[in-house]
């Protein structure tokens, strides 16, 4: 949908964001149904939070939005399967953690190298 809503180049932000208030909506009744929902964090995890939102997904996936219109379907499918493998790397290299077999069939290369 990111793709096909982006084909005008001279506004990418306007169907990220779509997504995004979308997305947040959503998951109020999750975090609600769940009982996980913390609706005053502390400083740090806003901070936190903030950082996240603005380096990785916002910046991140409005690259990715650009480039979805340009580029051919085949090549995006397979970029877009490196971001969850490389996140699992990324953290196992620069946080020492180590990923529970879940996660691990979650991620594409553990899957294609069995």
């Amino acid at each position: 949908m990111l793709r096909a809503s982006n084909a005008d180049w001279r506004r990418p932000a306007g169907p990220l964001f779509d997504a995004t208030l979308v997305s947040a909506l959503a998951t109020i009744p999750i975090g609600l149904a769940i009982g996980d929902l913390d609706w005053t964090p502390g400083w740090p995890a806003w901070g936190y939070l903030l950082l996240l939102a603005w380096s990785s997904q916002a910046l991140g996936w409005l690259l990715i939005s650009i480039s979805l219109p340009r580029l051919p379907a085949a090549l995006t499918s397979v970029l877009l399967t490196f971001q969850p493998v490389l996140s699992v790397l990324f953290a196992w290299a620069i946080l020492d953690e180590s990923p529970s077999p879940l996660q691990l069939g979650g991620s594409p290369s553990s899957s294609a190298a069995c």
